[in-house]
Protein backbone atom coordinates (compact mmCIF):
# COMPACT_ATOMS: atom_id res chain seq x y z
CA UNK A 1 0.00 0.00 0.00
CA UNK A 2 2.88 2.36 0.80
CA UNK A 3 4.36 1.73 -2.64
CA UNK A 4 1.04 2.63 -4.25
CA UNK A 5 0.78 5.88 -2.31
CA UNK A 6 4.25 6.85 -3.40
CA UNK A 7 3.57 6.26 -7.09
CA UNK A 8 3.14 9.30 -9.35
CA UNK A 9 -0.15 7.95 -10.76
CA UNK A 10 -1.67 7.65 -7.32
CA UNK A 11 -0.71 11.22 -6.52
CA UNK A 12 -2.05 12.44 -9.87
CA UNK A 13 -5.38 10.68 -9.39
CA UNK A 14 -5.61 11.94 -5.81
CA UNK A 15 -4.85 15.49 -6.92
CA UNK A 16 -7.45 15.33 -9.70
CA UNK A 17 -10.02 14.04 -7.25
CA UNK A 18 -9.25 16.83 -4.81
CA UNK A 19 -9.49 19.46 -7.56
CA UNK A 20 -12.81 18.09 -8.78
CA UNK A 21 -14.13 18.03 -5.23
CA UNK A 22 -13.04 21.62 -4.66
CA UNK A 23 -14.60 22.76 -7.93
CA UNK A 24 -17.89 21.03 -7.16
CA UNK A 25 -17.92 22.44 -3.65
CA UNK A 26 -17.17 25.93 -4.94
CA UNK A 27 -19.88 25.68 -7.59
CA UNK A 28 -22.47 24.49 -5.07
CA UNK A 29 -21.45 27.22 -2.65
CA UNK A 30 -21.77 29.87 -5.34
CA UNK A 31 -25.20 28.60 -6.38
CA UNK A 32 -26.44 28.56 -2.80
CA UNK A 33 -25.00 32.01 -2.18
CA UNK A 34 -26.63 33.37 -5.32
CA UNK A 35 -29.99 31.86 -4.40
CA UNK A 36 -29.76 33.26 -0.88
CA UNK A 37 -28.80 36.67 -2.22
CA UNK A 38 -31.71 36.70 -4.64
CA UNK A 39 -34.12 35.63 -1.90
CA UNK A 40 -32.85 38.31 0.46
CA UNK A 41 -33.03 40.92 -2.29
CA UNK A 42 -36.63 39.97 -3.04
CA UNK A 43 -37.55 40.17 0.63
CA UNK A 44 -35.88 43.55 1.07
CA UNK A 45 -37.54 44.93 -2.05
CA UNK A 46 -40.96 43.84 -0.84
CA UNK A 47 -40.36 45.37 2.58
CA UNK A 48 -39.30 48.65 1.02
CA UNK A 49 -42.33 48.56 -1.25
CA UNK A 50 -44.68 48.17 1.70
CA UNK A 51 -43.07 51.06 3.59
CA UNK A 52 -43.02 53.33 0.53
CA UNK A 53 -46.63 52.58 -0.33
CA UNK A 54 -47.80 53.30 3.21
CA UNK A 55 -45.76 56.50 3.26
CA UNK A 56 -47.32 57.68 0.00
CA UNK A 57 -50.85 56.77 1.05
CA UNK A 58 -50.81 58.02 4.63
CA UNK A 59 -47.88 60.47 4.77
CA UNK A 60 -46.69 59.09 8.06
CA UNK A 61 -43.64 60.27 9.97
CA UNK A 62 -40.26 58.64 9.48
CA UNK A 63 -40.20 57.31 13.04
CA UNK A 64 -43.38 55.38 12.47
CA UNK A 65 -42.10 54.05 9.14
CA UNK A 66 -38.89 52.90 10.80
CA UNK A 67 -40.94 50.96 13.35
CA UNK A 68 -42.97 49.35 10.56
CA UNK A 69 -39.73 48.54 8.74
CA UNK A 70 -38.39 46.81 11.86
CA UNK A 71 -41.58 44.77 12.17
CA UNK A 72 -41.31 43.78 8.51
CA UNK A 73 -37.67 42.69 9.00
CA UNK A 74 -38.91 39.83 11.17
CA UNK A 75 -40.90 38.42 8.24
CA UNK A 76 -38.89 36.09 6.00
CA UNK A 77 -41.70 34.57 3.92
CA UNK A 78 -41.84 36.31 0.50
CA UNK A 79 -45.45 35.22 -0.04
CA UNK A 80 -46.50 36.87 3.21
CA UNK A 81 -44.56 40.01 2.29
CA UNK A 82 -46.37 40.10 -1.07
CA UNK A 83 -49.69 39.75 0.75
CA UNK A 84 -48.72 42.65 3.01
CA UNK A 85 -47.84 44.76 -0.02
CA UNK A 86 -51.32 44.16 -1.43
CA UNK A 87 -52.82 44.85 1.97
CA UNK A 88 -50.87 48.12 2.20
CA UNK A 89 -52.52 49.16 -1.06
CA UNK A 90 -56.02 48.18 0.05
CA UNK A 91 -56.09 49.00 3.75
CA UNK A 92 -58.56 51.60 5.00
CA UNK A 93 -56.14 53.11 7.49
CA UNK A 94 -52.62 52.85 8.76
CA UNK A 95 -53.94 51.61 12.11
CA UNK A 96 -55.72 48.72 10.37
CA UNK A 97 -52.49 47.79 8.60
CA UNK A 98 -50.53 48.01 11.86
CA UNK A 99 -53.05 45.75 13.60
CA UNK A 100 -52.62 43.16 10.85
CA UNK A 101 -48.83 43.45 10.91
CA UNK A 102 -48.59 43.14 14.67
CA UNK A 103 -50.94 40.14 14.67
CA UNK A 104 -48.26 38.27 12.73
CA UNK A 105 -45.63 38.69 15.45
Amino acid sequence: MTVLRESPWYREILEEGLQQGLQQGLQQGLQQGLQQGLQQGLQQGLRQGVVRLLQERFGTANGQMEAIGRDLEAIRDPDLLQDLLVEAARTESLDAFLDRLRSLA
